[in-house]
């Protein structure tokens, strides 16, 4: 937050508070000291502004809300992807696995013809549990969770669509980090005994219409985390602070002026009023 994002927030805040300072009759100054419109906004005005400050205006990402929605519900659905991880790890090592003594009786062997034996984690003492929520779940729960809110933070200041692709990739990486430092530090020895080393599953899941659709509630609260995130006009002002009190009065005059500004299938309207 302190070395990456700064920069793009701030520059794409000055973009919008010149814009809603040219475009409206009267305007007020907001908590972060940047114009806001009040009344008498006429769009033709947005042509009385050079190209560049007619770019920067319209490669605000809601001027496009339904382009960067979808790239926001990808994150998301990353994001989702780590925390179902922790999730798995309570399940298996905390709720599956029955309490016991010592470490010594964790561990049971089973033999199987084609890989030979490997252990199962069927039972761990009540400490161990503690320390695995303590030290691993809820630490990369928050991580995942905070990582999420400042990648949407990035994604939202990022003032070019082909950009907005490629930090969303980027923002995958981060999540990967955990993954490469496993294969990069941890010994071939460890990697093989952890290779050989399985943990509790459910037997059974039942044969029920949950059971199959139910994880389609994950794509629903990945969904509402995007809309709740970048709001609904006049409706709900959206959980994004990179452009507090947004107004929605980018997109229509933005629309008109990507089909002029980049049109590359003829016949093309000239972008002026």
């Amino acid at each position: 937050k302190r070395c990456v994002t700064p920069i793009p927030v701030w520059e794409v805040r000055q973009a919008y508070s010149m814009y809603e300072k040219h475009m409206y009759d009267v305007s007020e100054l907001n908590q972060h000291n940047h114009s806001r419109g009040i009344s008498g906004f006429n769009a033709s005005r947005f042509y009385d502004l050079t190209l560049d400050e007619q770019e920067s205006v319209c490669r605000i990402p809601l001027s496009r809300p339904l382009f960067f929605g979808v790239v926001l519900f990808l994150w998301a659905v990353c994001n989702l992807t780590d925390l179902k991880i922790s999730w798995n790890c309570i399940q298996s090592l905390v709720l599956l696995a029955t309490p016991c003594d010592h470490m010594k009786d964790a561990l049971v062997p089973l033999k199987s013809k084609k890989t030979g034996t490997i252990l199962i984690v069927e039972r761990l003492p009540t400490w161990i549990k503690s320390l695995i929520i303590v030290l691993v779940v809820l630490p990369r729960t928050a991580m995942t969770l905070r990582v999420l809110y400042i990648g949407s933070r990035w994604l939202l200041a990022t003032t070019d669509f082909g950009e907005l692709v490629l930090n969303a990739v980027a923002l995958e990486f981060v999540l990967f980090l955990s993954s490469m430092f496993f294969e990069a530090f941890v010994s071939d020895r460890s990697k093989l005994d952890l290779q050989n080393t399985k943990v509790l599953c459910k037997n059974k899941q039942p044969s029920s219409l949950m059971s199959f659709v139910g994880t389609a509630f994950f794509s629903f609260v990945t969904l509402t985390w995007s809309v709740a995130y970048i709001g609904i006009p006049r409706l709900h002002e959206g959980w994004q602070t990179t452009l507090p009190d947004y107004k929605w009065d980018v997109q229509d005059v933005c629309s008109g002026w990507f089909d002029a500004r980049f049109c590359v299938d003829p016949p093309c309207t000239a972008g002026s009023k």
